[in-house]
């Protein structure tokens, strides 16, 4: 599994998302509030630039670095589920957007490469 590196940063937002909702320190709430509209943005900034270097990168870390594809599947779907468990609606429609822009854009122009 050497694609795990590739991939903290998703690991520690999920891991964010369950302390804000199960233990709701305020730092992690700001997190929350901050990263999910950013990461909505810049989604859909890959979605809109689509198959250039900029939107491969924001886009997808599926193809050379080996991360299989349901593995985001699986982490977006916990965040959603999480965020709907704790209430937070508007942040769970977020990362619901956020998990269908990636599918989309995996449709559109293939994965990254």
């Amino acid at each position: 599994m050497p694609w795990l590196k590739h991939v903290i940063l998703d690991l520690v937002c999920t891991a964010v998302i369950a302390i804000a909702v199960f233990a709701a320190p305020v730092w992690a709430r700001w997190f929350v509030v901050i990263y999910t509209p950013f990461m909505l943005v810049m989604k859909l900034f890959s979605l809109i630039v689509g198959r250039g270097t900029i939107g491969r990168t924001m886009a997808s870390k599926t193809g050379a670095t080996g991360v299989p594809r349901a593995f985001f599947h699986i982490l977006y779907g916990a965040n959603v589920v999480l965020l709907a468990w704790g209430r937070w609606w508007i942040m769970a429609a977020a990362w619901l957007a956020i998990w269908g822009v990636s599918v989309a854009y995996e449709r559109r122009v293939g994965p990254a490469l």
